[in-house]
């Protein structure tokens, strides 16, 4: 699989995982703990490593970068939001909800506004591979970290967590 396939289907994994977590009430709590740990290493790891590829590559899309940050922040509130008032919380589901939505979301505009500038006739394949693979060894270490610290040691972290990042 070239590398910007696998772009496209973390993205995708991604997408599934919220469709997952979204899907009942239960699931929300349940799976609450390790997707908040997959989307904060996925945001900081495409800030840190794939963001600034993009902007190089393609200074047009420094904007729709911009907002994929901006959105980042807002996925993290919705997210520190439900954690804070946990699930028996009044508004914990909306919270929830509201990450889920905006994370989806983002994924929608990466695929469709910054993840074009990253293709075979944008960035040869070699070069993107290199930058996929410093994603992906971003993400597994953000996610660590996050275990190690505590969060996202909810028996559905073993889950979620495929090893294909």
């Amino acid at each position: 699989m070239d590398a910007y396939s696998q772009l496209i289907e973390d993205n995708d994994r991604l997408r599934a995982l919220i469709a997952r977590w979204r899907s009942t009430p239960q699931s929300v709590a349940e799976l609450l703990p390790a997707t908040a740990v997959e989307l904060r290493a996925t945001a900081t790891a495409k800030e840190r490593e794939l963001y600034p590829v993009v902007v190089r590559r393609d200074p047009g899309r420094t904007k729709l970068v911009d907002e994929a940050v901006r959105t980042n922040r807002q996925v993290e509130a919705f997210l520190s939001a439900a954690e804070h008032l946990g699930p028996e919380g009044s508004g914990f589901l909306d919270q929830a909800y509201e990450a889920a939505a905006a994370a989806d979301g983002q994924l929608l505009h990466e695929r469709r506004d910054i993840l074009p500038a990253l293709t075979p006739d944008h960035i040869p394949d070699t070069e993107l591979a290199r930058v996929v693979e410093r994603l992906h060894t971003a993400h597994h270490e953000d996610v660590h970290r996050a275990r190690v610290a505590g969060a996202g040691t909810h028996p559905a972290a073993a889950r979620i967590d495929d090893g294909s990042h």
